[in-house]
């Protein structure tokens, strides 16, 4: 019963709840990129609506606006560090000694979920990999096998909004890997969401959206 209600919060953000739109921010800001990499003037609804219909789609698998959405890790941390469920949730499901609290469930896995991703980047070549929240920045260097640290500051790089939120770029075997904050980090803004899609474009090129 728990996971079939998980799949069903899931599924409302790829739809309409009565009549409403069910709003991730995480993906919204990211949507936005999108957008800016397009030269889309968008409006709150159109980006609602992209979400509901088009975000992360395997129908649109050929569409020259696909995406994957993938976790570094599949459960997050609060803010306190801890998991995002109740104290013990997970540990009480599973009985596996690491799910106790996040860290050890973060070493346990971290290794492993590093090398999946850069085994699918190898076998997909993505076009663009965009990886957001700074904190994972040591994890996004061994995917994409840079510094990020050292692209700071240069042409490779952007800062924008008042509290000067940055992102990194680096270009490796036909893939740009992009070093970005959370879309949901206090003060960011619309213009560092524009600014890091512009400079996608600058670096890859090809602006054909087609109908949204």
């Amino acid at each position: 019963m728990i996971f079939k209600i998980y799949t069903l919060l899931i599924i409302a953000f790829f739809n309409k709840v009565e009549g409403k739109y069910c709003i991730q921010r995480t993906w919204i800001g990211l949507i936005k990129v999108l957008f800016g990499y397009y030269g889309i003037k968008y409006t709150s609804k159109k980006y609602y609506e992209f979400q509901a219909n088009h975000w992360g789609r395997e129908k649109n698998r050929n569409a020259k606006y696909y995406q994957a959405l993938t976790g570094l890790l599949p459960l997050g941390r609060s803010n306190t560090g801890e998991f995002r469920d109740y104290t013990d949730t997970w540990y009480k499901w599973t009985g596996l000694d690491y799910m106790k609290n996040s860290d050890t469930y973060e070493r346990q896995w971290l290794t492993y979920r590093i090398e999946k991703f850069k085994q699918n980047i190898q076998i997909h070549k993505p076009k663009v990999v965009i990886f957001y929240t700074k904190t994972h920045t040591d994890a996004w260097n061994e995917i994409a096998d840079c510094n990020f640290r050292n692209i700071e500051n240069t042409n490779n790089s952007i800062i924008e909004c008042p509290k000067n939120f940055s992102a990194e770029f680096y270009q490796k075997n036909g893939t740009l890997f992009v070093n970005m904050a959370a879309p949901t980090a206090f003060g960011n803004c619309n213009n560092y969401f524009k600014a890091v899609g512009e400079k996608i474009f600058d670096f890859i090129g090809h602006r054909n959206l087609g109908k949204i």
